[in-house]
């Protein structure tokens, strides 16, 4: 049988010198900018934000009914992106129970997210920065709202050494070597349960005590490479929080503001009473629903005629008594709610 792989690894003397040549071909992300990465990723998860996936199967989802949890019936991908971009329908991640949008092309998110915190355009076209390296998944658990987008469990591997990571384990010792000691790079650069703030590298994720040790060793011997932000590239934009502000979403910028006023507890009795009216909050905010509901742990408030219609992630505290914020904001909401929201700073 002619194998096109051992071919590939007769240009090395050894199978030690044929793995550093991969290792050496790959582009990590620097950890500060993963552990930045993450810290807004946490917040989106907090704050109902709908959080990138790939689609696999209806099966590893669900949507929120007000009563029970119903399993989609998307008959394609296409048809399941469509769905989840209208921000009125909410679709959870079943393991996690964590929101999700379907990804519009299979990799877009990780190649915004690369983009937005290093510069670089990766399979742009004529426009990319990076050219002849794939974004590659380390774990692949792409249908996982913390394993898809998060930088931590992707790389930049260059194109004559990235069909290694696809092959099977066992197709030859080496590939899975190969396979292991990038998740164990990952695992000693990020700490992705750390950054996480939950488990997301489970005890069955583990890699084997050599791996991590050859992990270690490289990272500590400063073997690894680290993609380079694109200093001229005016899109790197989350390198700080002002940035990352300015490109927050009306529905993200309404929580900032709802979560300030609550915490320094300036509303009025009386306008707090306005805000659970539908009238007024139509009138104020052009609102479809009053801007805030009692909550009293009764997730069902959260629901108007079987659609979630408030954030059930965070609770603001009015008086001593706890709310939800409704989730169905557009820009169109915008200058209202900047106009309101100046009355009180």
């Amino acid at each position: 049988m002619l194998d096109g792989l051992k071919v590939f690894k007769s240009l090395f003397s050894t199978d030690d010198a044929f793995v550093e040549h991969v290792v050496q071909s790959i582009y990590f992300f620097e950890p500060a900018i993963v552990l930045h990465q993450a810290e807004a990723i946490r917040k989106d998860i907090h704050g109902g934000t709908a959080i990138p996936v790939r689609h696999t199967s209806n099966r590893a989802f669900y949507i929120q009914r007000e009563v029970n949890k119903t399993t989609p019936t998307f008959k394609s991908k296409s048809e399941a992106i469509k769905f989840t971009a209208n921000d009125r329908n909410f679709v959870y991640h079943r393991e996690t129970e964590i929101r999700v949008q379907f990804d519009k092309d299979g990799n877009y998110a990780p190649k915004q997210a690369i983009r937005d915190y290093t510069g670089h355009w990766v399979s742009g076209g004529a426009s990319s920065t990076v050219v002849n390296y794939v974004i590659a998944h380390i774990w692949n658990k792409t249908d996982n709202p913390l394993y898809f987008s998060p930088l931590w469990n992707y790389c930049l591997i260059a194109c004559h050494c990235a069909y290694l990571t696809d092959k099977k384990d066992d197709s030859d010792p080496v590939i899975k070597r190969i396979k292991d000691l990038i998740k164990a790079i990952s695992l000693e650069l990020y700490h992705p349960n750390e950054i996480m703030k939950q488990t997301v590298i489970t005890a069955e994720d583990m890699l084997t005590q050599e791996a991590m040790e050859e992990a270690r060793q490289l990272v500590q011997e400063k073997k690894i490479y680290f993609l380079p932000k694109n200093e001229n590239n005016e899109r790197t934009t989350k390198s700080t929080e002002s940035n990352k502000s300015a490109e927050d979403g009306i529905g993200i910028t309404a929580q900032k503001k709802f979560g300030e006023l609550s915490e320094n507890n300036i509303l009025s009795s009386t306008e707090i009473e306005n805000l659970c009216d539908k009238k007024y909050s139509k009138k104020i905010l052009d609102l479809n629903y009053p801007a805030l509901v009692k909550y009293n742990n009764d997730k069902s408030v959260a629901y108007v005629n079987d659609c979630l219609r408030y954030y059930i992630g965070d609770i603001y505290i009015f008086n001593g008594q706890k709310y939800l914020l409704c989730n169905d904001w557009y820009e169109k909401n915008r200058n209202l709610l900047e106009n309101w929201y100046n009355r009180y700073k």
